[in-house]
């Protein structure tokens, strides 16, 4: 899938699904515990696509990594920018959010 993921990306960088390759790459590497090259893929996802459809997921997600990686600061920051900047995402995802913030330690 990382192969997969990562060729779609090189040849397909204009494409509209480029951001949802950019997070299942992210995801591919999180759940083989890569959290440094997940963080990268949901850092891309994010900054590459600020209003595609897996933007919020994408902030999530890094914060989680971010988290895994020891980096609590900047994990809240992820968690806090999706909150802010995305209100109108579906309460499973603020929910997850909120309860990721409570687990790392924010100060919501």
């Amino acid at each position: 899938a990382e192969l997969a993921f990562k060729e779609f990306i090189e040849l397909n960088k204009e494409h509209k699904l480029s951001s949802n390759s950019y997070y299942w790459l992210g995801e591919v590497y999180y759940v083989t515990k890569k959290y440094a090259e997940a963080a990268g893929a949901f850092i891309d996802s994010y900054k590459l696509f600020p209003a595609g459809n897996k933007a919020p997921d994408s902030l999530l997600k890094l914060g989680m990594s971010l988290a895994e990686l020891g980096s609590t600061n900047e994990a809240c920051e992820s968690f806090e920018e999706l909150l802010l900047k995305f209100p109108d995402a579906s309460s499973r995802l603020r929910r997850r959010t909120l309860q990721e913030s409570v687990r790392v330690g924010c100060n919501n």
